[in-house]
C-alpha cells in the first residue's frame, strides 16, 4: 500500500510562487498534489503547467492533475470556454427543457475538445495521474446570490437530441421523459464510456500515466452513476477514490427522485 498525504491547489499558475508552497507542503508531511486545471488554465498557462508539473516531480511529489470543472461535467467552480463557445452543445432537462450549464459528453465535440487536450497533456507533460473528478450529469445550476439550486421533483438530464437518438439505437423507441429503469440504464452505460474512452485516451499516448476516478460519495441515479462497479472494473482504472463530504450526504445525499 502506497501511502500518500497531498494538497488540492488550485488557481495558482506562476511556478516561482508553485515551489514555495510546494515546499511548505512536504514541510508538513505531503508527498502529493493534486493541481486544479481549469479549461482556461490549460488555454492561457499551458506552458506554465508544465513547469509547476516539473517543479513538483523535482521535490518529490507525486502530481495529479484535475481537470477541474471542465464543461460542468466534472468537480469545480471555474467557468467552461466550451460552454461560451458551444451554447447549443448543453445539457437539457427532461421536463422543462431547460438549458443547462453543462456540456452534454455525448456529443462528439466535446469529446473531440477533451480527449485532445488529454491526449497533448499525457504526451508533453511527466504528471502521474489524472483525475477525473466527481463525474456527473447536470443537477443543479448556481444562483445569482451565489446558492445552489438543484432541478426541480422528476427532472433530470440529459435529453437533449444526441442522447435522444442515443437513446433510440439502444431500445427502439423514443426516450421517455420520466426516468425509467431504461432512462436509468442507458444514462449510466453513457457515463461510463466517456470516462473510458478518456482514460483509454491517456494509456495511448503514455501507458505510464495513470487514472485515479473520484466519486461523488452517493450513488443517485440524478448524477448518472447508480453502481460503481462498471466504472472500476476497467483495467486501464488505476485508483477509484470518493470524498468524504458529510455535507453532501446530508445536504445532497437525499437529492430529487433518489
Amino acid at each position: 500500500m502506497v501511502e500518500e498525504t497531498g494538497v488540492a491547489y488550485y488557481g495558482v499558475m506562476y511556478p516561482d510562487r508553485a515551489v514555495k508552497d510546494f515546499e511548505e507542503m512536504i514541510e508538513h508531511g505531503c508527498n502529493a498534489v493534486l493541481l486544479g486545471c481549469s479549461e482556461f488554465d490549460v488555454w492561457f498557462w499551458y506552458r506554465n503547467i508544465i513547469r509547476l508539473i516539473e517543479e513538483a516531480k523535482n521535490l518529490g511529489l507525486r502530481v495529479y492533475l484535475d481537470l477541474w470543472g471542465w464543461g460542468k461535467v466534472f468537480g469545480g467552480e471555474p467557468p467552461s470556454i466550451f460552454l461560451q463557445e458551444h451554447t447549443n452543445l448543453r445539457q437539457v432537462s427532461a421536463k422543462a427543457g431547460l438549458i443547462l450549464p453543462s456540456a452534454c459528453f455525448n456529443t462528439e465535440e466535446f469529446r473531440g475538445f477533451i480527449l485532445k487536450n488529454v491526449e497533448r497533456l499525457a504526451k508533453e507533460t511527466d504528471l502521474d495521474f489524472f483525475f477525473w473528478d466527481e463525474p456527473h450529469y447536470a443537477m443543479f445550476w448556481r444562483t445569482e446570490d451565489g446558492g445552489i439550486k438543484l432541478l426541480s421533483e422528476g427532472e433530470w438530464a440529459c435529453r437533449c437530441e444526441r442522447c435522444k437518438e442515443l437513446f433510440r439505437e439502444e431500445y427502439g423507441y423514443e426516450m421517455p421523459t420520466e426516468r425509467t429503469k431504461d432512462v436509468i440504464n442507458v444514462r449510466q452505460k453513457k457515463i461510463v464510456e466517456f470516462l473510458n474512452e478518456l482514460t483509454k485516451a491517456v494509456k495511448r499516448a503514455d501507458s505510464k500515466k495513470g487514472v485515479c476516478i473520484c466519486l461523488l460519495p452517493i450513488t443517485n441515479p440524478l448524477i448518472g452513476i447508480t453502481d460503481w462497479e462498471p466504472i472500476a472494473s476497467p483495467k486501464q482504472v488505476d485508483i477509484i477514490s470518493t470524498d468524504p463530504y458529510r455535507i453532501v450526504y446530508q445536504k445532497i445525499g437525499e437529492l430529487p427522485g433518489g
